[in-house]
């Protein structure tokens, strides 16, 4: 028998360290899986807030932040392409400006438009608390135009540009 203990030992150390190591890896699974379902928890309502639809409220604040834009990019007046301003906002904003902003669904062509004609396309409206930043393109023809990128601040309710910043020109 005492060949064999020396074996029988060892087998049970192995079995010893085999469950102490089973053990240890259920624990990481279980932290792995606790974490997982933590992300999952938070970040579900976040990206469900992201799509949904703005509030008929919001195009007020919304088109005011446009109709600054305007102001500083085109103030005697401009030609839109409407597609690059949320229907409902575009609305509350034709109110605002009236007759001195014209949308237009196609951009005018070299042929079609006149000379020094341009056409006013925003990017993506981004508005955190009482700070917003719109990119703007003024398009003059194929080969001319800018883009400038508009910090904008609200005080007071009235909203106005603080900042531009423009990445091209041609």
């Amino acid at each position: 028998m005492d060949v064999d203990e020396p074996a029988v030992e060892e087998e049970l150390l192995y079995r010893v360290v085999y469950a102490a190591a089973r053990r240890h890896d259920r624990r990481i699974a279980i932290l792995a899986v606790c974490a997982i379902a933590v992300i999952v928890a938070i970040a579900v309502p976040l990206i469900a807030a992201s799509g949904q639809r703005r509030a008929a409220g919001d195009a007020g604040p919304q088109a005011a932040i446009y109709a600054a834009a305007l102001e500083r990019v085109a103030p005697d007046g401009a030609t839109v392409d409407e597609r690059s301003i949320p229907a409902d906002v575009r609305r509350v904003l034709r109110d605002r400006v009236g007759q001195a902003v014209v949308f237009v669904t196609e951009r005018p062509t070299t042929s079609t438009a006149g000379h020094g004609e341009q056409v006013i396309v925003f990017g993506r409206l981004v508005v955190t608390g009482v700070r917003a930043s719109l990119p703007v393109d003024v398009r003059c023809g194929p080969l001319c135009g800018q883009g400038e990128l508009l910090t904008l601040v609200d005080r007071h309710g009235v909203w106005g540009v603080v900042a531009v910043r423009r990445p091209w020109m041609t």
